[in-house]
C-alpha cells in the first residue's frame, strides 16, 4: 500500500525472529526496502528499553541516508494505510508534528504513568524480571527538561528529528534515564518534541487542546476503548470499525491481525482503489 519510489522503508525485526523469513516474504522488494543487521536488532520485550533501542536505530540509519527524508514515520507490523498515497503526502507536507501527548509527568504524582519513571523497571533482564523486582525500588528524578507521556507512534518532520538527534548526543543522561523506564517510548521522543520549538506545531497536545478525538494518536487511528491483554493493547480492528476508519482524518490505523482483521483490509483497499 505504501510502495512508491519516494518512500523507503527501514525496517527492524526481533532479534528472537529469523530475519531470512521476512526477507523472503516481503511484498515490497527494491532498493527502497533497508532490513537492519542482525548487529543493529534487538530482543524486543513489552515496555522494555529494547524497543527504544530499535526505533533510534532505524531512525538513525534513515538519518543516515544521502537522500535526507523529509519526514520520518514510526510504523508497525500491525499497522496500515487509510488514505491514499497522495492524500498522505499532502498531509505529511503540512507544517505539523504528528504525536500525541496525554499528560506531564511529575514524582509529585501517584498516577500510573508517573510510577513508571519514579521507579526502576527491568523488562529487558530475565533474572531481575523473574524475581519481580520491577517497580519496586525508587529512583531520582531526571532533573533535565519536563517529561511527558503520550503515544508511541509519530511522524515527524526533518527538522525536529535533527534538533532530537543533536539533544541525545548533548545529553547522554537523557537516553541513560529511559533505559529503567516502564514503556520508556511513550515517554522519550513525546518528552523532547515538547522541548524543542516546534512543540507548537504538535498535533494533538493536551495541553493546547481541551478535547481531542479519543482515536486519534498523531496520524494514527487507535482505539484504546475495547482494549485486549489487560490494557496493554488496543482493539483489533475489525468489519465492524470499518465506518469509522472511513471518517477518520488518520493517516494509518492499528491494530491490524490478518485474520480478525482480513474483511476490513479487504474493504480499504476498494475504497482505495486497490482492487
Amino acid at each position: 500500500m505504501l510502495d512508491d519510489p519516494r518512500h523507503h522503508f527501514f525496517i527492524h525485526v526481533d532479534k528472537q525472529t529469523d530475519l531470512s523469513w521476512f526477507r523472503k516474504k516481503a511484498t515490497v522488494k527494491g532498493e527502497n526496502v533497508h532490513f537492519l543487521t542482525d548487529r543493529n536488532r534487538f530482543k524486543i520485550n513489552w515496555g522494555g528499553f529494547n524497543m527504544l533501542k530499535a526505533t533510534l536505530r532505524l531512525v538513525e540509519t534513515a538519518w543516515q541516508s544521502p537522500l535526507q527524508f523529509g519526514r520520518f514515520c514510526l510504523l508497525s507490523g500491525s499497522d496500515y494505510l487509510l488514505k491514499s498515497q497522495a492524500d498522505m503526502r499532502t498531509a505529511l507536507a503540512e507544517d505539523i508534528e504528528y504525536i500525541r501527548i496525554d499528560r506531564m509527568l511529575s514524582d509529585h504524582q501517584s498516577d500510573t504513568h508517573s510510577h513508571n519513571i519514579e521507579h526502576f523497571f527491568f523488562p529487558d533482564n530475565p533474572i531481575l524480571k523473574s524475581f519481580r523486582l520491577s517497580g519496586r525500588f525508587h529512583r531520582r528524578p531526571y532533573d533535565g527538561i519536563a517529561l511527558y507521556h503520550g503515544s508511541q507512534w509519530w511522524a515527524l518532520s526533518r527538522r525536529a528529528i535533527s534538533f532530537i538527534l543533536d539533544f541525545l548526543e548533548k545529553n547522554p543522561a537523557y537516553t541513560q534515564f529511559h533505559r529503567y523506564v516502564n514503556c520508556p517510548d511513550e515517554i522519550f521522543f513525546a518528552s523532547m518534541l515538547k522541548s524543542t520549538p516546534f512543540a507548537d506545531r504538535i498535533s494533538h497536545d493536551f495541553e493546547a487542546r481541551q478535547l481531542m478525538d479519543p482515536t486519534l494518536f498523531g496520524a494514527h487511528y487507535i482505539d484504546w476503548c475495547l482494549c485486549s491483554n489487560d490494557g496493554r493493547s488496543p482493539k483489533i480492528l475489525t468489519e465492524d470499525d470499518y465506518e469509522k476508519l472511513y471518517r477518520s482524518e488518520a493517516l494509518f490505523a492499528r491494530k491490524f491481525d490478518e485474520e480478525s482483521s482480513a474483511i476490513l483490509l479487504q474493504k480499504i483497499d476498494r475504497c482505495l482503489g486497490k482492487y
